[in-house]
């Protein structure tokens, strides 16, 4: 959250002034803290307590680490973002890509559950595919919270009948590939979206579906496309979907 790497607690109040500073990014660092706290109509006091849950003294330092802040964010290249994405795509339709993304549809297609897992954005693109695939191929859920006892049990039941699909841009996220390793997937297939091709998850999946864009970093956040990983999944669903409902046809 703005110059510190973890996140932090804010309140009503407090979630009110962070929603205008981030609004106002190039204008806050040169505001007196009188004038922050009228244009948020809160008090001074108010100001300062904010200050303080993001690791500052006062209101000066607050400025500080902000202006230095600003310095680090990227410039906006929306032309380089789009080759990049429009590079993805050219590697999309090639007919070794669509080979692999049809291996993966014969898993989930063999499959009576999914499980999708992924966290921070690629957990958002998880929960998304989960619902489209509940709605298109068969029920699945979406985790984040992987060391929830009950999602172990659950994993231990159903592993000869599920499919996991773990979406991870760099592939390397410990607690995922502690998750994966589990004796009681071990009769689950694994389908991986990730952006490398030399991660451990890579390593231990059954199928490994690779995007290979640039990676992007901003404050120690991770910012790359997610793009690539929405229109795998996208695909997966649909073709599924076709493909299961024109043989019960």
């Amino acid at each position: 959250m703005l110059f510190i790497d973890h996140n932090i607690e804010l309140d009503d109040l407090d979630l009110h002034i962070y929603k205008y500073v981030v609004a106002n990014l190039e204008k806050v660092p040169y505001m007196r803290i009188r004038e922050l706290a009228a244009e948020t109509n809160v008090s001074t006091t108010s100001i300062l307590r904010f200050c303080k849950k993001f690791d500052c003294d006062g209101y000066s330092e607050f400025k500080y680490r902000l202006k230095n802040y600003i310095k680090e964010v990227p410039e906006d290249n929306m032309e380089a973002d789009v080759k990049m994405i429009s590079s993805f795509f050219d590697k999309f339709n090639a007919p070794a890509y669509l080979e692999v993304l049809d291996q993966a549809i014969d898993e989930i297609l063999a499959s009576d559950f999914i499980l999708f897992i992924g966290k921070g954005a690629s957990g958002m693109i998880a929960a998304y595919a989960a619902q489209l695939f509940s709605s298109l191929v068969c029920f699945s859920i979406a985790v984040d919270d992987l060391e929830n006892v009950f999602l172990h049990e659950f994993k231990r039941k159903l592993e000869n009948r599920m499919c996991l699909i773990v979406l991870s841009v760099s592939g390397n996220h410990d607690d995922i590939i502690d998750f994966i390793s589990d004796q009681s997937v071990a009769n689950s297939k694994v389908i991986a979206i990730t952006n490398t091709s030399t991660s451990k998850l890579n390593k231990l999946a059954d199928i490994s579906i690779n995007y290979f864009i640039p990676e992007q970093h901003y404050a120690n956040m991770n910012i790359t496309s997610q793009v690539p990983a929405l229109t795998i999944v996208e695909y997966l669903a649909k073709k599924a979907h076709t493909i299961k409902y024109s043989q019960k046809g």
